[in-house]
């Protein structure tokens, strides 16, 4: 990736990896923005890449962010319903009603968000607890997309029936349906 940038952009770039190493409190960390200041200062455009060292170069799409969360929210309704409901616990397992994850590898942006919102930002605590009891894992170690993308349709059509209740658990023969 070649990076270019004008002049007005390379000054505020300089200028803000200066600041930083000025109020950094780790050497090596001020060091490290000392360099990268100097490299826009000076126009070293084959270095220009360090600054962007651990960025992501392709976006999650506002389709496929949507799309990790309502996988967790499908997951957090499952789970819900099978500690809820005594029916459910009696035909299903656990293990069924348990989020499977993404591949960190075919999935990798999608694995990333969703461990960004469970981890980084705390939301869908249920997940992070069951993470503690080593009951699920994030990385799902094959892809899931497909069987989530299943999942999800089979939902849309419970929720557009006209007797379906938000406020309500799902029902066992919902989630089987959702599960086969």
């Amino acid at each position: 990736m070649e990076l270019t940038f004008g002049l007005k952009e390379r000054l505020i770039l300089a200028n803000q990896y200066e600041i930083l190493s000025k109020i950094s409190e780790d050497k090596s960390d001020a060091s490290y923005f000392e360099n990268l200041a100097e490299i826009f200062r000076s126009g070293y455009t084959r270095n220009y890449e360090e600054a962007f060292r651990g960025f992501e170069e392709n976006e999650l799409s506002q389709e496929d962010c949507k799309f990790v969360v309502d996988v967790l929210n499908l997951y957090r309704e499952l789970y819900k319903t099978w500690e809820e409901l005594e029916e459910v616990r009696e035909i299903l397992e656990e293990d069924d009603v348990l989020f499977q994850g993404f591949d960190g590898n075919e999935e990798d942006q999608y694995y990333a968000y969703c461990k960004f919102l469970v981890e980084d930002q705390g939301l869908w605590g249920e997940l992070k607890d069951l993470m503690k009891e080593g009951k699920i894992n994030l990385n799902s170690h094959w892809p899931m997309r497909d069987k989530y993308e299943n999942y999800l349709l089979k939902l849309k059509e419970i929720q557009s029936q006209e007797e379906y209740d938000v406020s309500e658990c799902l029902t066992l023969e919902e989630i089987e349906y959702i599960l086969k």
